[in-house]
C-alpha cells in the first residue's frame, strides 16, 4: 500500500510540474482600504511596506490563497505647517497593523504605533511617514508570530469542516475544487496537513479516472464515426492526454490496438509513430514506479514531491476565481 501511494505521488508529480511554492505555506495578502482617503502614491508605499513585513517573516503575498490579509489603518494625530521657504507639512500618524481572515472578516491580532512624516505637500508627508514604519523589530516579530499562530489555530479548528467540504465537492465530481480546498492547508498544521495529503491522493486518482472514462468515450466516438487514419489520429490526440496512472489504461491500449489493426498499410508508419509516443510516455512512468519500488526509503524527497503534486490544479482553480470574491470580502473589513 505504501509503495502504491508513493508511486502514484511520483506519477502525479511528473504529470504536472508546479510553478510556485505558494500553496502549503502560511501567507498574507496585502490590503489597504480605499476608505483611508490617502493619496494614491502614498497608498502604494504603504502597501509595499506591508508586503515587505510579510515577506521578511516568510509570509509574503499569495494570490492563489486570498483568505488571510495584513492590512493597516492610518489616523492623523497632528498636522502642522512649518513656515518656509519652502513651506512644509509635518504629520504625526497613528498606525495600526492588523492580521486577519479577509474572507470571514475576522481580525486575529493588531499592533499600534506612531510615525512622523514631513514633506512639501500632503502626499510627500504621508510617504515620508510610511517609510518610517518599521519592518523588523521585537514588536513586529511578536505581532507576526501571533498572526501566524492564529492562522494555524484556524486550520486546526476548521480542519474537519474543510475536509467535509472537499469530500462534498469530490462527491459531486468537482475534483479540482476539492483539491483546491485541501491544498491551501499549510504544512505547519501537521495533523491536518498529513490527513489532507492522503485525501488529495484519493481525489486525484478519482479525478484522473473520471477524466479517463470521459476521454475514452470521446475517442471511441471519434473512431466510430471515421474509421480511417484521420479518425484514428483525432482519437489518438484524446487518448495521449490520458494520465498513465488512470484505471482505464487497459481499455485505452485495447482501443489503440484496434485502431492499429484497421489502419491502411500506407498510413501505418505515421500511425505507428503516434502509438510509439504514447508507449514511450507510459514507459517513462513505469521507470518512475520502479524507482519508487527500489528507493521507497527516501521519504524526505518523496514528501517534497508530494507537497508539489497538487498545486498546479489548485492554482488553475484559483486563477479562475472571480476577482469580485476577494474584492467584495476585503471591502467589508472594518477592524479599526
Amino acid at each position: 500500500m505504501k509503495f502504491t501511494l508513493i508511486a502514484l505521488l511520483i506519477l502525479i508529480g511528473q504529470w504536472g510540474t508546479a510553478q510556485t511554492n505558494d500553496f502549503g505555506r502560511i501567507s498574507l495578502n496585502t490590503f489597504v482600504s480605499d476608505e483611508l482617503k490617502i493619496p494614491a502614491e502614498a497608498k502604494t508605499i504603504l502597501e509595499n511596506k506591508l508586503n515587505t513585513i510579510a515577506t521578511q517573516y516568510a509570509m509574503g503575498s499569495n494570490a492563489y490563497n486570498p483568505r488571510f490579509v495584513i492590512t493597516a489603518h492610518v489616523g492623523l494625530f497632528t498636522k502642522d505647517i512649518i513656515a518656509g521657504p519652502p513651506a512644509m507639512i509635518a504629520q504625526t500618524m497613528h498606525i495600526t497593523l492588523y492580521i486577519g481572515d479577509g474572507i470571514e472578516n475576522l481580525s486575529f491580532t493588531s499592533l499600534n504605533f506612531t510615525v512622523k512624516g514631513v514633506g512639501t505637500n500632503e502626499n510627500k508627508a504621508y510617504i515620508d511617514g510610511f517609510k518610517n514604519i518599521p519592518t523588523k523589530n521585537a514588536q513586529i516579530e511578536s505581532f507576526m508570530q501571533e498572526g501566524k499562530k492564529k492562522i494555524i489555530d484556524y486550520y486546526s479548528s476548521k480542519c474537519v469542516i474543510i475536509e467535509e467540504k472537499a469530500s462534498s465537492l469530490a462527491a459531486q465530481g468537482k475534483f479540482d475544487e476539492a483539491i483546491f480546498e485541501l491544498s491551501a492547508i499549510p504544512d505547519v498544521c501537521k495533523d491536518c496537513y498529513s490527513r489532507s495529503q492522503k485525501k488529495l491522493a484519493v481525489y486525484f486518482q478519482q479525478k484522473i479516472d473520471a477524466e479517463c472514462d470521459q476521454k475514452l468515450l470521446r475517442a471511441k466516438g471519434e473512431w466510430s464515426s471515421n474509421q480511417s487514419y484521420a479518425g484514428a489520429s483525432s482519437a489518438s490526440k484524446i487518448l495521449l492526454s490520458v494520465h498513465p496512472a488512470a484505471k482505464c489504461i487497459p481499455q485505452v491500449n485495447e482501443l489503440l490496438q484496434n485502431m492499429t489493426s484497421k489502419i491502411a498499410a500506407d498510413e501505418r508508419a505515421a500511425w505507428d509513430l503516434k502509438v510509439k509516443q504514447y508507449q514511450d510516455q507510459v514507459a517513462r512512468e513505469n521507470q518512475l514506479i520502479q524507482y519508487a519500488r527500489e528507493d521507497a526509503g527516501r521519504e524526505y524527497e518523496l514528501s517534497k514531491i508530494r507537497a508539489e503534486n497538487f498545486k498546479q490544479i489548485a492554482i488553475e482553480v484559483a486563477r479562475n476565481l472571480p476577482k469580485s470574491i476577494t474584492t467584495n470580502n476585503y471591502n467589508r473589513i472594518r477592524w479599526w
